[in-house]
Parts: structure tokens; C-alpha cells; sequence
């Protein structure tokens, strides 16, 4: 648990490693991890993205903020440099948290869900800026499987293709009770867009 209303900031700098040694904090095997933060933030300080699950980790993240990441593209086709303030490769869940203020390259400057499950409830998206013409989904980009976002809002995201949220082709993205507003494309305005269809019980725009 962390500290109640204290930032935490990233300060070893060094991308591309997943042991935690330097950069992001890397979710891996071993247990399902939980960060309880009671209003606290972590700030990556732009050295790297916040957080990265790889593919046999599992996080739940409940009352923080996720702020501060930064993932510049490496090669046209490098995935792994999406997700500004969180990649998620393995299964991942946020509850009355924040991602704001975080920035990639390529897909999913706020999260970038490539994994086996992602749930966003009661949660914000918003302000996280795309900085590349061709990256989709500055929000929360869905190429993985189990997307669901219930009683949350993505707003304010700015993207190159698509601003709010893009949901992959063949992927299930389910969105209950959301508000999808204020997202932009580059150039044009965009409130919600996908590029597949999206199936879902209920959404508000």
C-alpha cells in the first residue's frame, strides 16, 4: 500500500528492461500484484513509461494516479514501445485510478492493452497525447483479449489515427455506463472512434 496523497517519481533511468532494475516498473511472474494508492501518484518523470505487465503478470491498481510516461517509437512495427502510462501484456485491472499525462509514440499513450484481460472501472483516461501521426488509441488502445471499461470516462486524448479508444480488428472490447468525450485525432476532432466495430451492452458518448 502506498503512501496516503504522496507522489512517487521514477529516477533510474534506462528503457528495454524488464526486471526492474531501470525505467518502468516491470510486473512480472510470481503473484498477482496490488498497488493500493489512496490518492497517490507515480510519476515516471518522462524516463520511461510507468508501469509494463508482461505476459505472466497480473496487477490490480485501485485509488492512483499514472502519470508521466513517456515511450518513444524504436521501429515502425515495435509494440512493445506502446503504452505510455501502462503496458499491459498479461492481465491487468484499475479501479478509481487515473492515467493521465503520458505520451508514446506509437499506440496507446495512456494504455496499450496487448495482454489476456484488462478492466477499467470507475476510472479517467484522459490527457494523454499521442505524439505520433500514425499511433491509434492515445486513451487506451485494445489488441489484446478481455477489454472491459465500466463506469469510466476517456477524455482529452490526443492521437494520430484514432484520439479515445481503438479497438483492434477481431478483438471483443465490452464499455458499460462510459463517458467518451473530447478526444482528438490529428487533425480532425474525434469523440469516439474505433477501427472495428464494438461490441458492447451499453455505452454513452
Amino acid at each position: 500500500m502506498l503512501a496516503t496523497d504522496t507522489t512517487y517519481v521514477l529516477a533510474i533511468a534506462g528503457a528495454d528492461e524488464d526486471a526492474n532494475a531501470t525505467g518502468d516498473l516491470d510486473v512480472t511472474a510470481g503473484g498477482p500484484l496490488r498497488i493500493e494508492g489512496s490518492g497517490s501518484t507515480i510519476d515516471a518523470d518522462g524516463i520511461d513509461r510507468v508501469i509494463h505487465v508482461l505476459a505472466s503478470g497480473e496487477l490490480t491498481v485501485d485509488g492512483v494516479t499514472i502519470t508521466g510516461g513517456d515511450r518513444p517509437r524504436t521501429s515502425m512495427d515495435d509494440l512493445t514501445g506502446s503504452g505510455g502510462g501502462i503496458l499491459d501484456q498479461g492481465a491487468a485491472e484499475l479501479y478509481d485510478s487515473f492515467v493521465t499525462g503520458n505520451t508514446s509514440e506509437p499506440d496507446g499513450a495512456g494504455i496499450a492493452h496487448l495482454g489476456t484481460a484488462l478492466r477499467v472501472e470507475r476510472s479517467t483516461i484522459s490527457d494523454n497525447p499521442g505524439a505520433d501521426f500514425t499511433g491509434q488509441g492515445s486513451g487506451i488502445y485494445n489488441d489484446g483479449d478481455g477489454a472491459v471499461l465500466v463506469n469510466s470516462t476517456i477524455s482529452g486524448n490526443n492521437g494520430g489515427l484514432v484520439g479515445g479508444v481503438a479497438n483492434m480488428y477481431g478483438r471483443f472490447l465490452t464499455i458499460v455506463n462510459c463517458t467518451i468525450t473530447g478526444n482528438r485525432v490529428n487533425p480532425a476532432a474525434n469523440t469516439a472512434t474505433s477501427s472495428t466495430s464494438v461490441p458492447s451492452r451499453s455505452s454513452t458518448r
